[in-house]
């Protein structure tokens, strides 16, 4: 591992943070954010303010915005779960069930693209789909502004966020992904085991898991290195999960439709891993054993499986050794977003 430098996966996403940078994206100030941590990318056409920010707070927990009332961004992506939920997959308004698991916002600034398909292309447009999205709020652009606009509350939050109390689409989206990229970022103690040398701020164990962790090539895609600190590579991978039911989730070809992109699914951050069960993005999964030993199997056989499962041939003493590890990712401040 090099703990100085890009190579890699890492190489692409800081050329992505420096072409953002070049374009004159605002920078949240570096004292404000983790050890190790780099700038987080802000579109100009959205720069952050506390107004705005505070605006997408409230909009992250208001369930006026769905078309019964009762779901909010809170109400899947709950704050007690690490920002995803406990459960295979998140209730939406009438009843109705998704069909993934809930991923994780925990430093979702620094995502290039967003949902599990990547489909999203910006924190700022994402909203729409769930918004938009039969199983989830299934609200209309016209009943989510109608909502909010009959608030004074509200015509006073977007007028201090944009100078005017109009309310749209956009600056809603606007609004949460300010919340969102300033309010949701973390990080383990493990950060400072690594960059300050420290071998007391994880366990015995938890050293030992991180050593298999890269001796049996985890970190190819749970990536991780200065600049690039979340554990993922951000690229999307068929790791065979899906692939013992009839119908798989095909997941990036959806978006794509490319034949190549068939049950690929963005590798997620192991930042707060330990705390969002159930895992993968069918929920398939309870215990960090039971992903481990997934793996260990070297994922489920398919034509497009990435080539770089291989059965891990792990001892139990690895096995428990990287459970530790990946726990020892839970971040330090477990402070939840404040409720309105």
């Amino acid at each position: 591992m090099q703990i100085g430098g890009f190579r890699g996966p890492a190489r692409r996403v800081a050329l992505l943070l420096f072409a953002i940078a070049l374009l004159g994206a605002d920078r949240s100030p570096p004292s404000s954010l983790p050890l190790g941590y780099p700038p987080i990318p802000v579109p100009t056409a959205n720069p952050p303010t506390r107004a705005k920010r505070e605006l997408g707070r409230q909009l992250f927990f208001e369930r006026r915005i769905s078309a019964d009332g009762t779901a909010s961004c809170a109400d899947c992506h709950k704050p007690e779960n690490g920002f995803s939920d406990a459960v295979p997959v998140s209730r939406g308004v009438f009843g109705r069930h998704g069909v993934r698991k809930t991923p994780s916002l925990l430093n979702v600034g620094y995502q290039p693209v967003l949902m599990w398909d990547g489909r999203a292309p910006d924190l700022e447009r994402q909203i729409q789909h769930p918004l938009a999205g039969y199983n989830e709020m299934a609200m209309t652009e016209a009943s989510a502004v109608a909502a909010l606009a009959s608030d004074s509350r509200y015509q006073a939050l977007f007028t201090a966020a944009f100078g005017n109390p109009e309310i749209n689409l956009d600056r809603i989206g606007q609004a949460i992904a300010t919340f969102e990229r300033g309010s949701l970022i973390r990080s383990p103690a493990f950060d400072r085991f690594i960059l300050q040398g420290d071998a007391r701020m994880i366990l015995p164990a938890a050293r030992r898991g991180w050593r298999v962790f890269q001796a049996k090539g985890c970190i190819t895609c749970h990536f991780f290195e200065a600049g690039n600190p979340f554990f993922t590579d951000f690229q999307f991978h068929n790791t065979g999960v899906g692939f013992d039911t009839e119908k798989p989730d095909l997941g990036r070809y959806y978006t794509t439709m490319r034949l190549e992109d068939r049950g690929k699914f963005k590798t997620p951050s192991l930042i707060g891993v330990a705390e969002r069960a159930p895992f993968m993005h069918d929920g398939r999964f309870q215990t960090l054993r039971e992903v481990v030993d997934y793996y260990d199997r070297g994922g489920t056989p398919n034509p497009l499986l990435d080539g770089q499962l291989k059965p891990l041939s792990l001892a139990e003493t690895d096995k428990s050794d990287l459970i530790a590890f990946l726990q020892a990712l839970t971040p330090e401040d477990n402070a939840q977003a404040a409720r309105p």
